[in-house]
């Protein structure tokens, strides 16, 4: 498996510290299919989105708003 495959597809993978250094192994069970990816998908972000996308407009807004705080902050050091 490329890992190019895996991120350009905006792929996260998590994995807890109790498993590190497990993601050859695990990618090779993929490829042999004995791990079913679908019972291991939690949520999807577009999904996420259709069913709270309140939720999601209000993180963007506070992103949105966190970044122009930054920069102004940034530009009037800069004087």
């Amino acid at each position: 498996m490329i890992q190019q495959g895996i991120t350009g597809k905006e792929l996260s993978i998590f994995s807890s510290r109790l498993n590190a250094n497990k993601f050859p192994i695990v990618i090779d069970w993929l490829s042999k299919g004995l791990i079913k990816p679908e019972k291991l998908i939690t949520h999807t972000l577009i999904s996420s989105m259709l069913l709270m996308p309140l939720v999601y407009l209000n993180r963007i807004k506070n992103i949105a708003a966190k970044s122009y705080s930054l920069f102004l902050n940034n530009t009037n050091n800069g004087e």
